[in-house]
């Protein structure tokens, strides 16, 4: 039987699978001291060596052979799992439906001549995998370098334990591995393959995608995960699931698989729904999933291996987003993904990565010259736009503005004193007019001009013509989660920035004159000719009544 096996000498089988509730002890076999070293890319495995024959080994070939003594046990149920697998043909035409004995079985297999992962070298080690029993032959291990030594002569398959400790649910497990073992020591690499995510959102004034973002409310917020692509060798289903979740700051604009998009690499045309879903959860709007059928996608050639996924969507920060000093807004997403082929319960989960989302508020103190008492009785209204002409004839009697296509609308809340940005689709009631005395207003972008016209002055004061100009400035930690120290800062027209936070807008007493070039001084020009002229008739009358004498 010198070519029995000649097509599984050094297989590697089928892919990943857990198996609990064997012992570790390392057992030494009455013929041979052979040595499975096993080079992983993880640490943390343990790795498990089952004889399915043993025999009589000589130059690379296993003879005389019987079942070996984790499958001896069980060798009916092998028989009957390996005859109704239809990978080895189906009823009368499986290549095992005559054998009764182990020989019988390794001949058949040997015969097939299959190469390495051959769908029949995977089906026979899975077939098997899922039966033998007793205690196997354990590994050593040395970082990612596993050991299985004192193995006596035979076919062994190796499974990984599936007991990793801490890090299971972030491990992919080890492929089934299956060896011929003899004096010398065999060595196998295994193909494990994890898929990793990140998260981003983007800062919507430098356009650059990070851990931090602010915004004003209303804004629309961007999102991006970059997932990568992994091995997918030895699957025939495969879980590559995007979990996300946003605070309920934020309200999210994820409702179908159109309201995503994902491109691969970045680049090119983006990915067809036909290869994604997405599903929101019932009980909360803001989380959905997103499952990428990668299987499916490396088929039709629109991914390999090693790929990078961006899937990108958006959100709306709200009327309830926390204001910097109060928190921020974050959202999270993790991966769910296959990491055992041959179990489908078997999922991995990568760590959870957050960014963060913040806006801003500042308070306005109306101020007489002295800038230390404090005025009421003003009202202004909120711009982005600085070149209004803050004229009488276009506030209204409400201290509005006839032109409130150009004002930010607010929410009013009179117990507070202040007034927070509206987004839009805001259903209740808005104002355009802050009209309380020293308000605050919330929900403000940083790095943005805003502009506070005056639409009513305090009593006895002069209403400021020139609009005010202010802008919040920010920086953040590392991670996004704080914002900086000594942040963030106001400032108002071209004072120094301050942490204070308060706009101060000065009115002055007295008469408000009217400016050079203007219809009023046209006015007073035409009263002082008419007074020069009245002079005039005056002198000549004069004169003319003194020469009549």
């Amino acid at each position: 039987m010198n070519k029995v096996l000649k097509g599984l000498v050094a297989v590697a089988a089928t892919a990943a699978m857990a198996v609990t509730g064997f012992a570790g002890a390392s057992t030494a076999m009455a013929e041979g001291n052979g040595t499975i070293e096993i080079t992983g890319k993880e640490t943390g495995h343990t790795y498990n060596a089952y004889q399915v024959f043993s025999g009589d080994y000589s130059d690379g070939v296993l003879s005389n052979i019987k079942w070996g003594k984790n499958a001896a046990s069980v060798s009916t149920q092998i028989l009957a799992g390996l005859q109704a697998n239809s990978a080895f043909g189906e009823d009368t035409n499986n290549i095992f439906k005559d054998c009764v004995d182990a020989a019988c079985v390794a001949k058949a297999l040997s015969d097939g001549n299959y190469g390495d992962d051959s769908t029949q070298a995977q089906a026979f080690a899975k077939t098997v995998g899922d039966l033998v029993t007793g205690d196997p032959t354990a590994s050593t291990a040395n970082q990612k370098i596993y050991t299985i030594s004192g193995l006596g002569y035979g076919y062994y398959i190796v499974k990984d334990a599936g007991d990793n400790g801490a890090n299971k649910n972030d491990t992919v497990y080890s492929r089934y591995l299956a060896k011929v073992v003899g004096d010398a020591k065999v060595t196998i690499n295994t193909k494990e393959s994890k898929p990793t995510l990140n998260k981003q959102i983007k800062h919507n004034e430098t356009e650059t995608w990070g851990v931090v973002g602010d915004n004003q409310i209303g804004d629309t917020v961007e999102f991006r995960t970059i997932t990568t692509v992994p091995n997918t060798t030895g699957y025939t289903s495969y879980d590559y699931e995007i979990n996300d979740t946003m605070s309920k700051e934020l309200t999210s604009n994820v409702k179908a698989a159109t309201d995503v998009t994902i491109k691969v690499d970045d680049s090119g045309n983006a990915l067809s729904t036909d290869y994604y879903t997405v599903a929101v959860d019932t009980q909360n709007s803001n989380k959905f999933t997103i499952k990428v059928d990668v299987l499916k996608a490396i088929q039709d050639g629109k991914m390999v291996a090693g790929d990078t996924l961006y899937s990108y969507y958006t959100a709306i920060l709200n009327e309830n987003a926390k204001i910097y000093n109060a928190g921020k807004q974050d959202n999270t997403a993790y991966l769910v993904y296959s990491n055992n082929p041959n179990d489908t319960a078997d999922k991995g989960e990568t760590p959870h990565k957050t960014v963060y989302d913040w806006t801003f508020k500042m308070s306005v103190n109306k101020v007489a010259e002295d800038e230390t008492t404090s005025l009421t009785g003003a009202k202004f209204v909120l711009s982005k736009n600085g070149e209004q002409n803050n004229t009488d004839d276009e506030v209204t009697t409400d201290g509005s503005w006839k032109n409130t296509n150009i004002l930010i609308a607010l929410i009013k809340d009179a117990a507070t004193n202040t007034y927070t940005v509206a987004p839009t689709g805001y259903t209740g009631t808005t104002t355009f007019v802050i009209d309380t005395d020293n308000p605050t207003i919330k929900g403000l972008d940083d790095a943005t001009d805003y502009y506070l016209y005056e639409t009513a002055s305090p009593a006895q004061y002069n209403r400021k013509v020139k609009p005010t100009k202010f802008r919040i400035a920010s920086d953040y930690s590392e991670d996004g989660s704080k914002v900086a120290e000594g942040y963030p800062t106001l400032t108002v027209d071209t004072a120094d920035a301050t942490t204070s936070m308060i706009a101060k807008i000065v009115n002055k007493k007295g008469s408000s004159l009217p400016s050079t070039g203007g219809m009023g001084t046209t006015i007073l020009y035409a009263a002082g000719a008419a007074i020069v002229l009245v002079a005039a008739f005056g002198i000549v009358f004069a004169v003319r009544r003194r020469n009549a004498r």
